[in-house]
């Protein structure tokens, strides 16, 4: 059974001039234990895609499954179940420290202060979360990123959905993540799906999901797409361009 199964899902959002269509009739099937990267243009629908997973969407049309079940009928479970770093809703607390702030989540997920404790630490080394005790407020772009994706994995989802994870990172710290996704968020039973626009990212994915104008343009083995000619044209041609 697939982790996450798509069926026809399309979205659209109201315009001046009617609507737009985010995510058009797109179906997937993806198994558990890999990492899903998400490539497209600027406006093909990733993000969308990323927060109706999450269930912070609701599509117009189609379904989505967690291990088979609709996750429109998970309720509470979907959130103990799903990790999810989009940086147009952080939601922490800019006067508190990032420390505070973990904590502060981990009690919403019904972690004991133990187990929040050992999650900060864990997360401090694997991610570079300096300054912990610092308000959170002054922290640098690339900082904010790092303590979002942190706050995805405090609870230990088995659904990680992780929009563009390197964004604002330096090299060091671009590659500190990625070394976490290939190293300890590849295991049994847990899925990554990830929007990226850099080579590095997809280079630690085994799997591709190519959006175009919303429309599920090709997905399966990264090698496979990732080899392939329409795939390597349209990836130079955005590269180019400064929005792959």
């Amino acid at each position: 059974m697939p982790h996450v199964k798509v069926e026809r899902l399309t979205k659209r959002f109201p315009s001046a001039n009617g609507s737009i269509t985010a995510l058009q009739d797109v179906s997937v099937e993806l198994a558990p234990g890999r990492i899903w990267a998400i490539v497209g243009d600027n406006g093909a629908g990733k993000t969308s895609l990323l927060k109706i997973l999450a269930g912070v969407l609701r599509a117009d049309a189609g379904s989505v499954y967690l291990d088979g079940n609709d996750v429109t009928r998970l309720g509470k479970r979907l959130a103990m179940a799903v990790g999810l770093a989009v940086s147009d809703t952080p939601g922490f607390y800019e006067r508190l420290s990032g420390r505070h702030n973990l904590e502060f989540f981990g009690a919403l997920y019904g972690l004991t202060a133990a187990d929040v404790r050992a999650s900060i630490e864990s997360l401090e080394q694997a991610l570079a979360l300096g300054d912990p005790d610092r308000p959170y407020q002054t922290y640098s772009a690339g900082l904010k990123q790092r303590w979002l994706l942190a706050r995805s994995l405090l609870h230990q989802p088995a659904l990680i959905l992780w929009d563009e994870p390197t964004r604002s990172q330096d090299p060091q710290h671009a590659a500190k993540i990625r070394a976490l996704i290939s190293n300890q968020l590849r295991k049994p039973g847990s899925t990554v799906i990830m929007a990226t626009h850099h080579r590095e990212d997809l280079a630690t994915a085994d799997g591709i999901v190519w959006l175009s104008q919303g429309k599920l343009r090709a997905f399966g083995e990264r090698q496979l797409i990732d080899s392939d000619a329409a795939f390597i044209s349209w990836w130079r041609l955005s590269q180019e361009a400064g929005q792959p």
